[in-house]
């Protein structure tokens, strides 16, 4: 079975690819339950268009080390989180708001990025348009 990952380092979650009754590859959703919030799950990719009934919970191959000592990130993210406990809460759902933040941030550059790169070339057509 092949895992996969954002990035080849141990700071971040590892997933296992899992595969559905129909032999295809599973979908990975995010729980939207009172009882499991953000919580990842594999389902079928064709469940609600007459698919399988596969489902099961999606846990992370590995722990990420530092989970537990981002005391700043717990209350970013705002959980209950008492001074000495532990942060790796079974159920996933730091894990999950955390690949949920790491997404946004890498749209966040791409959009950055786009608008730099927009305001250049309005820059350059402008200084363009006056030499002539």
């Amino acid at each position: 079975m092949s895992t996969s990952s954002t990035v080849g380092t141990q700071n971040y979650l590892r997933y296992r690819n899992r595969t559905c009754k129909c032999r295809e590859r599973a979908v990975v959703k995010i729980s939207e339950s009172d009882k499991n919030p953000g919580r990842l799950y594999y389902t079928c990719k064709d469940a609600d268009n007459g698919g399988c009934d596969f489902w099961a919970w999606c846990n992370p191959t590995n722990q990420i080390n530092n989970v537990s000592q981002t005391r700043p990130t717990s209350q970013l993210l705002s959980l209950d989180i008492t001074e000495g406990t532990d942060t790796a809460i079974p159920d996933g759902r730091v894990n999950t708001r955390l690949l949920i933040i790491e997404a946004t941030i890498s749209m966040v550059k791409v959009l950055v990025l786009a608008s730099f790169i927009l305001a250049v070339t309005a820059i350059l057509m402008s200084v363009g348009a006056l030499m002539k």
